[in-house]
């Protein structure tokens, strides 16, 4: 039955398969699976990915002190900062460090704290507890449409009294199923060959977003919302305190929500585009629109092509930060 199954869904419904690697982190969320070694391959492409014994999408270990002469770029976001669809060298932040490293006296080191499924809330509980660490020298966080309710899904912050508390102290979607199944024979193997295995962990994830979106009373079709949006600026507002108190800056880049196959959308907050430093994509992608930007038939990641021109306006955006920090006051 299962090898029907799996015949059929090669057949008739072939499956992209993306094993995501995540576990349990220390601070209530999850984390990228350390010394990782795995194979994304869909109808368009064959990425191989590789993490670092702290879990970071890197070639090399990475280690807290910053060595002289070097600039650190930290990234903090979900399979787009990852890179999903892309080779290391093709993702956006490492071309955008490869340009940024043409312009300035110093080594440009990537510090990838990015995770598939990551929100806003997410994001500043990795700076908070870990990114830090690094010392980086400008921080940059993506903003994706499906933030504004992933980030009331999780309760791990709320706004109160005005202010942002830390509400729940972890935030596992899946994580427990996953151990579980991790200690059946040949899980590994299947979770990385099998389109069967892909067609339900995918159907699966859908059914637990709609379990979440019910028990937080959210319509997938409810927009922004005040409510949201507020929490959403007050999480980018607790972001930019705590770059804020090593002296770094943040810059947001927008992660554009295609519609169509030439149509895009900014879906970020007001608020969160006219208070803090913005790079937004969505002007340029309507202009290469005739280019394939995001893979069409493997879960909608940007293709090199689209990879380039972010890395490319961000590479510009960082530039200028580096250059206005630098112009006397």
């Amino acid at each position: 039955m299962a090898v029907f199954f799996e015949g059929y869904i090669r057949l008739f419904k072939v499956q992209p398969i993306n094993p995501r690697n995540i576990t349990k982190g220390e601070y209530g969320i999850r984390v990228n699976k350390a010394l990782a070694n795995y194979t994304h391959k869909t109808y368009d492409y064959t990425v191989n990915f590789k993490t670092n014994a702290k879990g970071l999408r890197a070639d090399d270990e990475i280690p807290y002190k910053k060595s002289d002469n070097t600039f650190r770029l930290l990234l903090l976001g979900d399979s787009f900062g990852m890179g999903y669809g892309a080779t290391l060298e093709e993702s956006f932040i490492h071309q955008a460090a490869t340009i940024v490293s043409k312009n300035i006296s110093k080594k440009v080191e990537v510090i990838n704290l990015s995770v598939s499924g990551y929100s806003t809330a997410e994001q500043l509980i990795a700076l908070q507890q870990e990114g830090i660490k690094y010392s980086p020298d400008l921080i940059v966080s993506t903003w994706h449409h499906t933030d504004l309710d992933e980030n009331k899904w999780s309760q791990l912050f709320h706004l109160e009294n005005g202010g942002l508390s830390r509400k729940a102290i972890s935030y596992l979607p899946g994580v427990r199923q996953r151990e579980i199944l991790e200690h059946i024979p040949f899980y590994t193997f299947l979770s990385e060959n099998s389109q069967a295995y892909s067609f339900i962990r995918e159907r699966s994830a859908l059914m637990i977003k709609s379990l979440l979106r019910n028990k937080n009373n959210t319509s997938k079709h409810s927009g922004a919302g005040p409510e949201k949006a507020k929490l959403a600026f007050a999480l980018y507002k607790e972001l930019e305190k705590t770059a804020g108190l090593s002296d770094v800056p943040l810059i947001v880049l927008n992660i554009p929500k295609k519609l169509e196959k030439r149509a895009y959308e900014n879906t970020m907050p007001l608020t969160i585009k006219e208070n803090f430093v913005v790079v937004d994509p969505t002007g340029t992608f309507e202009q290469n629109s005739e280019k394939l930007l995001y893979w069409e038939r493997s879960q909608g990641h940007f293709t090199p092509v689209g990879n380039a021109l972010v890395g490319q306006l961000l590479a510009r955006r960082v530039i200028d930060v580096i250059q206005n920090e630098n112009t006397p006051k």
